[in-house]
């Protein structure tokens, strides 16, 4: 979905917005989507006046969350298909077409492959730093060992 200068205008917008603020920040497009009013360079707070005031429904709102975490997933190499099947379902739920049953099961097989994910991270982090503490040891005792035939060698 993608909103016009006449889309914002219609909303009422503030005195720090009138029509050719609005016109330059579309530049020349006729019109943006969500995603990109979201990267406007504005205030923070009038993005999201302008997201919540655009988007008036559940639908509206899920649909754009689904295109939000489809963007997140993307920059992820290999994806749990949990994730990408809940997004599936959420947009399904938005068209009207899965349950309220299948939404939370989808969300409930999300949260666990984000579970996993984090819990393989953290356990990664923690394997990581062993073997550096471990490989600092050893320099460690390397050195010494270094230092203490130096000092025999000179000593002889």
């Amino acid at each position: 979905m993608t909103y016009t200068v006449d889309d914002i205008m219609a909303l009422g917008t503030c005195e720090d917005y009138p029509r050719e603020r609005v016109a330059k920040l579309w530049a020349g497009r006729d019109a943006l989507s969500a995603t990109e009013i979201a990267k406007l360079n504005i205030y923070p707070e009038d993005r999201l006046w302008a997201l919540e005031a655009l988007m008036d429904s559940d639908a509206t709102r899920r649909l754009w969350a689904c295109d939000v975490a489809e963007a997140a997933l993307a920059l992820v190499g290999d994806p749990d298909p949990r994730s990408v099947a809940a997004i599936e379902v959420a947009r399904r739920y938005a068209r009207g077409e899965a349950t309220e049953y299948e939404l939370a099961a989808a969300a409930s097989a999300a949260r666990a492959a984000a579970f996993h994910a984090a819990w393989s991270a953290r356990s990664a982090a923690h394997d990581a730093a062993w073997d550096s503490i471990f490989a600092s040891a050893v320099c460690v005792v390397d050195a010494g060992t270094y230092i203490k035939t130096d000092i025999a060698l000179k000593a002889a």
